[in-house]
Parts: C-alpha cells; sequence; structure tokens
C-alpha cells in the first residue's frame, strides 16, 4: 500500500486506493510544499473481509520537499517499505515511487508513477500506474504452501477523481484495471474493481469511509478475490 502525502494522500493496493482532496491543498500548491518537511503523517486502518477483521499501521515522513519515505505493518505479518519523488509543474502533479513488501511467504517489489491534475480548486483527477513482480520461493518452504505461483507479476492501474464537496468533507471514486502479465490460472488476465470514499478533513485527524467491490487483493499478501468490503480509518498529521 503506497502513501504519498504531498500535496495530496493517495493509498494503493489491496485495502484502498484512495486520494483525499481539500480545497485548502490544492488551491495554493506552494502552501504544500512549503510545509512537506515539516509533515509526519500517521495512518491506521481497519477492514472487515469476509469474518476477518485486519488492521494497518503506517507512517509517512516527508525528507524533503519532494521525497517521501513510508514504513507499514499489518495484522498479517505484512511489511513494506517505501520511497516516492513527487514535483509539481503548474496545474499537473507527477510522482515516481518504489515499494517493497515481505512476510513469511511473499516478497512483492513495485515500481511505480503517478500524474495527476488541478482540473479546479476543488477536483483533482489522476491516473497512478505501477509493475508488480511477486516472489513466493520462500513459500514452498512453509509447512502448508502457498501457490501464488501462478500469477507472480502484474501491471495496475488507476483512473480517479476527488472532489472537495466541502473544506471539511471529501469524496474519491476510482476505477481500478490490474493485468496479470505472467503465466495464470484464470479465464482472462484482467481483474478490475471500484472504490468510493468520503474523508473528513478535521485538524490533526482525517477520519475516511471507504467501499470497495470487484476483483481486488485485501491486502498484498493475499490471493486475488471477487467480493466486497468497507473499510475505516483515519490519519494523523502533525
Amino acid at each position: 500500500m503506497r502513501h504519498v502525502c504531498l500535496p495530496w494522500k493517495t493509498l494503493r493496493h489491496g485495502l484502498l486506493t484512495l486520494a483525499l482532496l481539500s480545497s485548502s491543498t490544492i488551491a495554493p500548491f506552494t502552501y504544500a510544499n512549503e510545509s512537506q518537511s515539516k509533515i509526519v503523517d500517521f495512518n491506521v486502518q481497519a477492514t472487515k473481509y469476509q469474518d476477518e477483521f485486519i488492521g494497518v499501521f503506517g507512517v509517512d515522513v516527508a525528507a524533503t520537499d519532494s521525497l517521501t519515505l513510508s514504513v507499514e505493518a499489518d495484522t498479517d505479518r505484512y511489511l513494506q517499505f517505501g520511497t516516492s519523488y513527487d514535483w509539481l509543474a503548474g496545474n499537473h502533479y507527477f510522482n515516481v515511487y518504489g515499494q517493497y513488501g515481505f512476510d513469511d511467504s511473499i516478497d512483492i517489489y513495485d515500481v511505480g508513477f503517478m500524474y495527476g491534475y488541478s482540473v479546479a480548486p476543488s477536483l483533482f483527477v489522476y491516473w497512478d500506474t505501477y509493475y508488480q513482480w511477486r516472489d513466493t520461493t520462500k513459500a514452498l518452504e512453509l509447512p502448508e504452501p502457498i501457490d501464488h505461483g501462478n500469477h507472480r507479476q502484474e501491471w495496475k492501474n488507476t483512473l480517479g477523481a476527488s472532489y472537495s464537496v466541502h473544506p471539511l468533507l471529501d469524496i474519491s471514486v476510482n476505477y481500478n484495471v490490474d493485468v496479470l502479465t505472467s503465466q495464470h490460472g484464470f479465464e482472462n488476465s484482467t481483474r478490475s474493481s471500484y472504490d468510493i470514499s468520503a474523508t473528513a478533513n478535521l485538524p490533526y485527524v482525517q477520519p475516511y469511509v471507504k467501499y470497495t467491490k470487484g476483483q481486488y487483493r485485501v491486502r498484498p499478501g493475499r490471493p486475488i478475490e471477487d467480493s466486497s468490503n468497507v473499510e475505516l480509518g483515519f490519519y494523523l498529521d502533525f
């Protein structure tokens, strides 16, 4: 799961694809950059998947005005490290990033790019694309091997829009298309899903609720499922 805090927060992978947008951060682009080096972002997420609850805790640190470092852990014992570099050119937003995550059964590598455009002070649209390599070699050594070997490489894309209904409320909609680029056992190589989220922009804390439906991974270490779920979470900004 990816976190890009500047000037828009974007979470990627499985549990959620979420863009948090407020008119106070989009209109004056310089405001986000000027305060960038002071930002530390904590996030806590919880989702009910079938009869199971999954929790996630993450921290993003703005190392410079453009460079962000992140670390994330979940109750699946999946740990992920990431770094991203972003910049602005007028109303255009660019971000390149890389991530590495692992647990007892899998290693996952991501390299990606995101482009966003501020259509208006209250409307932000974007395209997020990245390639993922999934190494399950060590899963074969477990007492009960996990077979993810039929789809070890994926190209993932998200088209999204975030609208600031009010300075205190943002609504986001995303359509996600994942293409299995290596051998797989499905009838076709394309998986799609969509999600809708609402975020409250309160001082220092931004709670959100998100609904996801389609074929997707509830977490990076999980297999692809055709299902739906509701996620609750919040961010703490300092």
